[in-house]
């Protein structure tokens, strides 16, 4: 077996951002689901209004944990920074044919931060809880008039399955590769801290701006 090494690599803001982020998601989930729902699950008008205030609510903090980590990837640690998770850095397409090929032949390359294919899958995430924040704010506070309101409900709602579906695949990946290639992806969001296989010279390589 190959020497394991403990690495530092997501910093608290990262964390906290993340756990809170999933928090909200799940609440959020959850009581848009039961406000698609209302007339079938047979809830009064006040109980429909009490849920769209905790919907709202719980929404600006969504909002704001997202404005921090996009502050934060502009100021925080290596790892949580833009160039470390947006796929269009120089050498970006070589690392992710490299990192497919390695997956097709079976092997799973360890990264410090996120792998080629993971940047893609955060990227979106965070284009759709942007999408899901910014409509969600328009709607709560009715900033425009009732035709475009129709259409950002829309949006919301479609951002929404989006959200979700790429939520599941990213959860799923997560345990496959924690699974088939090591790396304790999981318990690393609650330390910070990756144990990988040492050297990780040609991931760090292939990590870089």
């Amino acid at each position: 077996m190959r020497n394991l090494r403990t690495y530092p690599v997501w910093d608290a803001s990262v964390r906290w951002f993340h756990w809170i982020n999933v928090l909200c998601v799940l609440v959020l989930t959850a009581v848009g689901v039961a406000l698609l729902n209302d007339k079938a699950l047979g809830f009064s008008r006040d109980g429909k209004v009490l849920l769209t205030t905790v919907h709202v609510w719980v929404g600006y903090v969504f909002a704001l944990n997202l404005c921090w980590r996009l502050v934060w990837a502009f100021v925080g640690g290596t790892h949580a920074r833009w160039r470390e998770i947006l796929p269009f850095h120089r050498g970006y397409f070589a690392a992710l044919r490299r990192y497919v090929a390695a997956l097709r032949a079976g092997k799973h390359p360890q990264y410090l931060g996120h792998n080629p294919l993971g940047r893609i899958a955060v990227s979106l995430l965070l284009l759709l809880l942007a999408v899901e924040a910014v409509t969600g704010i328009v709607l709560a506070n009715d900033l425009v008039d009732s035709s475009a309101g129709a259409l950002l409900v829309r949006i919301h709602e479609y951002a929404f399955y989006g959200l979700l579906l790429t939520g599941v695949l990213h959860i799923a990946a997560v345990v496959i590769t924690e699974v088939r290639g090591g790396g304790n992806l999981v318990s690393a969001m609650f330390t910070g801290k990756k144990i990988l296989r040492a050297p990780m010279s040609d991931q760090k390589k292939d990590a870089s701006p």
